[in-house]
């Protein structure tokens, strides 16, 4: 009977008593038998390899595998024609097993074209990876003809190449290095066992033989004075190599200098795309990853904390049904680079993709921000290419995973299937608007908002979304198929003007994706880079030039002499200049995000003192930045967000009635409309905004001045960083958690705890804490401070956590000790203080020392209410602290 396959792998196995015969139609299906049938039960097992005519033959199954793993991985990644990587079929042999001939082999040809069978696990079946590679229970010893010492090196040399940016010299000498150092190890380990086993009378021979183990690792060392070519690791890396693939988009010619000669010459006008598919399933070879991945999305009961808790992803049709479901993040952006010597710019734009399935602190991380494109901005430009050509290949790869069978991810432990697709895409106003194909420009746009079809006359009268004609995927059908369908450029230009929409987006094609609720606003650019700015400058200028209340020169003056908080001194304002505060400037004031976001959390408290606080301009300001706090806050409540509304509502209304005559209703005040919606779609907005992706530029810029090669800088800055990331993935054994889970702890200066202090330290924990442990032999340190996943934490008299809440106020303790008992965790011993109440006024909690004497409130880090350090500052001799999220709202 015709199998509706080429060809099948087909072998007679011998079991006990029985023969059966084994049929597999992928290498992987086949590892996968091997190792659960003849890895603990064969002793006469063996096995020629026979891939690409490979004569090496083997006796152990684990050992087999780790051949294949090594030498022949190529051709476990064929296992689904889901793959779009292209590699080869299998039709050089297969591996051929003999068992004193009882057990017959027939040998063939294996295609895995076209073939779709492979050992998955289902989002639903519950089943367990398949270990087909080895590094499970079965794990076994390597044979002789294995040679460990000299992969474990290339891994160990390949991974601080491409965490730390070394050059070849450096890791030369860094091989060196630890060739002595080992050396030295092995040296007292010999000389110590020696004494011991001469100590117990072993016999000459056992002592030459342990002898000569020694001497055989000692001489193994040596491959680190003469450092393989690292870079070859990437052909064997567990879950493949993943390189930056070139895609043509069309010839232009060119006008270039040949010596004091001027020739035309065709040029190619290229981007450089790293597969998303292969990128993920690298993450997926993470076991803690993989793990998070598979556990499915960890709902909030009572607030909204994350994505899954919004209504978008609760009502989606792939995320509601499959927990497992990949749930990608998208960014896009263009950067500016400076050539030193020519002092050129070259603009590139970058796309980024995370995975919203990990939790939010490892989302926080630059490091599960990972490049899937780059090109030179003006291609994104181009009418002839534009976003759309940019992102094919990335939609191609979504329609795979979007698919009802999802694609299959060949992982070390097995192969498993997953499904997903884009939740969300981030950018800043105008990029998010060339995603969706709307009007790039919203300043001279008829329809100035991807949301609902307002027009600048409506923004300027309506303030709640109500009121507004709300866009949806059927209508954007509906107006593309009429922009589609105009008879002549005119009127497809007015249809164009009248929808808001320049052209259909590529995004449409991926399966799940609506450009009319997808598209969120990124509160950092709404707010830090628009509003914020736009509504204090009317504030300095009623304030400089109408009543003449300080100069400009005192206000700059104060804000320089602030005292701020050692957390926040980095992101110090910069001077604000007379030109900041004209119509047409810079939209922040001159400041960057993260100044922006401190000045106005700072400006109540310099200008309370000489302004008055009672009028409705102040009041005004103030209304923004408790919208701004809410918007900001890590967790928010459905009660929270119905108030938000009504801030919102208001404080448009006062905006216009106050400063009307001298400006309208930009916007991205408009926006401020959309936001109570999307938060209970998406959850808090904090976790979408851009804030992270832009500080990802950082790296590129860094190795743009490293390399200082700007002749192809895509593929220059491509090529680096996916070693890098390949360098990030590689596991140096198998308690390596992952670059994503590593303990990003910092200790300052410590010392151990001795005598009084020790126990006064030991009695404080233990009234907050049973440890299960025996002090008498646990040792307890002080530091003087600790950096925990980038916040520093130290004892200050103007630094304070929030350990709690009480009557719904935050319960704040002064840091006054940082102690850490080996093995457990880090505890931060608090002086408690009153929180008196909150000043609306001053957007400040004003606290208070206790009355009586108070011990110390122990704390464990990871059970902090906030992760953030916060300062006091003096005001009308109060101390207040001043939170940038709302604690109301949690």
């Amino acid at each position: 009977m015709a199998l509706p396959f080429e060809v099948f792998c087909s072998l007679y196995c011998f079991s006990g008593s029985n023969i059966y015969q084994f049929a597999a139609f992928l290498l992987a299906s086949l590892l996968t038998h091997y190792n659960s049938e003849h890895s603990d039960k064969d002793q006469k097992f063996k096995i020629r390899c026979g891939l690409d005519d490979c004569d090496k033959e083997y006796s152990k199954v684990n050992s087999f595998t780790k051949h294949v793993r090594s030498s022949h991985h190529r051709y476990l990644l064929c296992s689904s024609s889901n793959d779009t990587g292209g590699e080869p079929s299998l039709t050089s042999g297969v591996p051929s097993v003999t068992e004193e001939d009882e057990c017959k082999v027939n040998e063939g040809s294996v295609h895995l074209n076209e073939v779709n069978t492979s050992c998955m696990i289902s989002s639903s079946d519950g089943c367990d990876l398949v270990d087909y590679c080895g590094g499970g229970e079965n794990e076994k010893d390597y044979d002789d003809e294995d040679d460990p010492v000299q992969v474990i090196v290339t891994k160990f040399l390949y991974k601080i190449k491409g965490e730390n940016r070394l050059t070849g010299t450096a890791l030369q000498n860094i091989g060196i290095a630890s060739r002595h150092l080992l050396h030295g190890i092995l040296t007292s380990v010999k000389r110590k066992v020696g004494i011991i086993l001469n100590n117990t009378m072993t016999e000459e021979e056992d002592l030459q033989t342990i002898n000569n183990v020694f001497d055989e690792a000692a001489e193994e060392t040596n491959i680190l004075a003469f450092p393989p070519n690292v870079t070859r690791l990437n052909d064997n890396h567990a879950c493949g190599n993943v390189e930056p693939v070139k895609h043509v988009l069309g010839e232009r010619r060119k006008v270039v200098k040949r010596g004091n000669k001027r020739k035309i010459q065709e040029v190619e006008d290229v981007f450089f795309y790293i597969s998303v598919l292969k990128t993920i399933q690298l993450q997926l070879c993470c076991p803690k990853l993989l793990q998070m991945v598979l556990a499915g999305p960890q709902k909030s009961a009572n607030q909204l904390f994350d994505f899954c808790d919004g209504t978008f992803f609760q009502e989606h049709p792939l995320f509601s049904n499959d927990e497992t479901a990949l749930a990608l993040l998208v960014y896009y952006d263009d950067v500016n680079f400076v050539n030193p010597m020519t002092n050129k710019y070259h603009k590139l734009s970058f796309f980024y993709y995370q995975l919203a399935n990990l939790h939010p602190m490892f989302r926080s991380k630059l490091k599960s921000i990972h490049l899937f494109a780059v090109c030179r901005t003006e291609l994104v430009s181009l009418s002839q290419y534009g976003f759309n050509k940019i992102l094919e290949p990335f939609v191609n790869e979504m329609k795979i995973l979007g698919c009802d069978r999802g694609f299959t991810f060949t992982l070390p432990s097995g192969c498993i299937n997953l499904r997903g697709g884009i939740l969300a895409f981030l950018a800043d106003t105008p990029a998010s608007q060339k995603a969706g194909g709307f009007k790039e420009g919203v300043g001279g746009a008829k329809r100035k908002c991807r949301h609902c079809m307002a027009t600048f006359e409506d923004m300027q009268t309506c303030f709640e979304e109500d009121q507004f004609e709300l866009r949806n995927l059927d209508d954007h059908h509906y107006y593309l198929a009429k922009l589609e369908g105009a008879s002549s450029e005119n009127l497809r230009a007015f249809y164009s003007k009248c929808y808001g929409i320049n052209t259909p987006t590529v995004l449409l094609e991926s399966p799940y994706f609506d450009p009319c609720e997808q598209l969120i606003q990124d509160v950092m650019h709404v707010f830090l880079e628009g509003v914020l700015g736009y509504e204090i400058r009317f504030l300095l200028k009623y304030y400089l030039r109408d009543i003449n209340a300080f100069t400009l020169d005192s206000l700059n003056s104060k804000i320089q002499g602030f005292s701020y908080g050692y957390s926040s001194s980095k992101d110090k304002p910069a001077v604000l200049l007379v030109k900041d505060l004209e119509k047409g400037s810079s939209t922040n004031l001159g400041q960057s995000a993260s100044q922006m976001w401190l000045l106005c959390s700072i400006l109540p408290l310099i200008l309370a003192d000489i302004v008055d606080i009672t009028t409705d301009k102040w009041r005004c300001f103030i209304g923004l930045i408790e919208i701004m706090s809410i918007c900001f806050s890590h967790k928010i409540s459905e009660a929270s967000v119905v108030y938000l509304h009504k801030a919102i509502k208001d404080h448009l209304i006062l905006f216009k009635r106050l400063y009307g005559h001298l400006g309208n209703i930009t916007p991205k005040q408009h926006y401020l409309v959309h936001l109570p919606s999307l938060i209970l779609k998406f959850g808090p907005l904090i976790r979408s905004w851009c804030m992270r992706f832009e500080a990802k530029h950082a790296y590129f810029k860094d190795q743009a001045k490293i390399i200082q090669n700007f002749k192809n800088l895509p593929l220059s800055l491509s090529k680096r960083y996916q070693s890098s990331v390949q360098a990030d993935y590689v596991m140096l054994g198998r308690d390596d958690p992952g670059p994503l889970f590593k303990d990003e702890v910092k200790f300052g200066n410590s010392k151990e705890l001795q005598g009084s202090d020790c126990q006064d330290a030991m009695s404080d924990i233990k009234r907050f804490y049973d440890l299960g442990i025996n002090w008498d032999l646990t040792k307890v340190y002080s530091v003087d401070s600790v950096c925990i996943h980038g916040t520093l934490y130290k004892p200050d008299q103007h630094s304070f956590l929030i350990f709690g809440k009480r009557n719904a106020l935050p319960d704040f303790g002064r840091i006054r000790k940082i102690w850490f008992v080996g093995h457990c965790n880090i505890f931060f011993a608090l002086q408690v203080v009153t929180n008196s109440g909150y000043m609306d006024s001053i957007n400040a909690f004003v606290i208070e020392e206790e009355e009586l004497p108070q011990g110390y409130e122990v704390i464990k880090h990871s059970e902090l209410e906030s992760p953030f350090v916060y300062h006091s500052y003096k005001f009308q001799d109060k101390n207040c602290i001043v939170l940038k999220e709302n604690p109301f709202s949690w």
